[in-house]
């Protein structure tokens, strides 16, 4: 009798895998409003943000972030209002996956290219968000995954580097508020009695906020 493989997912940049047995033991008896809302504004800040970005001109990466923060902003509200959520829990973690590996990256990129610096390099920082997405598709062992979070941890210094040398606070500020939403929040399941998803969920609104603020602010000059 054949066995049904078990779908492993990475819980990174933290390096924990799951299989999908761990992932259906997830399901939950009623749903989470409270989460499926937070996930709601989510998508109508990505939305707002990706509209007035588009207005500003001259944005190219940005979008590949705020499109994966509005997919994952409609499958969170899919996986977490109503009761066969559990059913896309691999696919949201997945989506979630992407969206954290070009989200920074891609940001990285459009600012060094408004700031006209060398385009090669404005081109390193997107490639550096492939890397990302390819080594979390193919690595599961720690080592690699210790690799892709240094990448990731030097694309968020990248920013606030290049932020500081121009003046660019927003940029400062999106970064170290990024890291540590990621870092000090994602991970902790509850601060409080708040799940800590909505509250992660709602600092990428925040985060969403700065990456218009430090974009637009560059376009206009």
């Amino acid at each position: 009798m054949l066995k049904t493989p078990k779908i492993q997912i990475m819980d990174w940049p933290r390096g924990k895998s799951f299989s999908q047995r761990q992932l259906n033991s997830q399901k939950m008896s009623e749903p989470r409003m409270s989460t499926a809302i937070c996930h709601l504004l989510l998508a109508g800040s990505s939305a707002w943000t990706c509209r007035t970005l588009h207005n500003a001109g001259q944005i190219q990466w940005a979008y590949g972030t705020l499109g994966l923060y509005f997919a994952k902003s409609v499958v969170g509200i899919l996986r977490y209002g109503n009761r066969y959520g559990y059913e896309i829990a691999s696919l949201y973690n997945f989506v979630e996956m992407w969206s954290i590996a070009i989200g920074i990256p891609f940001i990285a990129s459009d600012l060094y290219f408004l700031l006209h610096y060398s385009y090669s390099l404005s081109i390193f920082h997107a490639f550096l968000g492939f890397v990302l997405v390819a080594g979390i598709v193919i690595g599961t062992h720690y080592m690699i995954l210790s690799y892709l979070s240094l990448i990731l941890i030097g694309s968020l210094l990248s920013v606030v580097v290049v932020g500081f040398l121009n003046e660019n606070y927003w940029a400062m500020a999106g970064a170290l508020s990024y890291s540590v939403n990621l870092y000090g929040i994602k991970h902790h399941g509850t601060i409080g009695r708040v799940p800590s998803v909505d509250l992660y969920t709602v600092g990428l609104c925040f985060f969403n906020y700065f990456i218009y603020k430090a974009l637009t602010d560059v376009s206009i000059f």
